[in-house]
């Protein structure tokens, strides 16, 4: 993970994660709650999101406090699957994002 910081406060916080498959129910639940705790210092997230059970990739943003994702492309039998996640905000904390 990581952040940078803009002007005027506006920064992001990259949160990169090589694990398990993350449960679609757990995930939307964790972003839910972190959108309702940071509510107005939230621009955007965005992400790629590795979800147990299946052999898609689920891309996943949200904006101004409207989430959306979707099942895309199959993973490559190559490729490493990963979570990553973006998020863009003002006075933005990592450890408050994870």
């Amino acid at each position: 993970g990581g952040g940078h910081m803009h002007g005027s406060g506006v920064g992001s916080v990259s949160l990169v994660e090589d694990c398990e498959p993350v449960v679609a129910g757990a995930f939307h639940e964790w972003v839910k709650g972190l959108v309702s705790r940071l509510d107005m210092d939230i621009y955007r997230i965005k992400g790629v999101i590795h979800i147990e059970g299946s052999d898609r990739v689920y891309v996943f943003q949200g904006v101004c406090g409207e989430l959306r994702g979707a099942y895309r492309r199959a993973w490559s039998e190559k490729e490493r699957r990963t979570s990553s996640l973006v998020v863009i905000g003002r006075g933005l904390k990592e450890k408050e994002i994870r």
